[in-house]
């Protein structure tokens, strides 16, 4: 078994990670040039509101920055130590 195939999931999670922020802030963007979201809401967050589409997505990048660092610091903590084991790529 290869060590590094303990990396690959942790990577396939950045990379999620990633898309969403990108979406988030093409989405936001796109709310602002279409009027739909005055910009001033996203200085203090307290003129308006988003739509719902915009506050599910933002809630949804949020929750990659709560509980994936913990599962990023065990693939890591696993990698550096050398002890991969089927089970914990299962």
């Amino acid at each position: 078994m290869q060590e590094i195939s303990i990396l690959y999931p942790s990577i396939a999670m950045f990379f999620l990670t990633g898309c969403l922020i990108l979406s988030l802030g093409l989405s936001r963007f796109v709310a602002i040039k279409t009027n739909k979201v005055s910009i001033k809401y996203y200085t203090k967050y307290t003129e308006g509101e988003q739509p719902d589409r915009l506050h599910i997505l933002g809630r949804h990048v949020q929750n990659h920055f709560e509980v994936p660092p913990l599962f990023h610091i065990g693939v890591l903590l696993i990698f550096v130590t050398q002890t991969v084991t089927e089970v914990n790529l299962a």
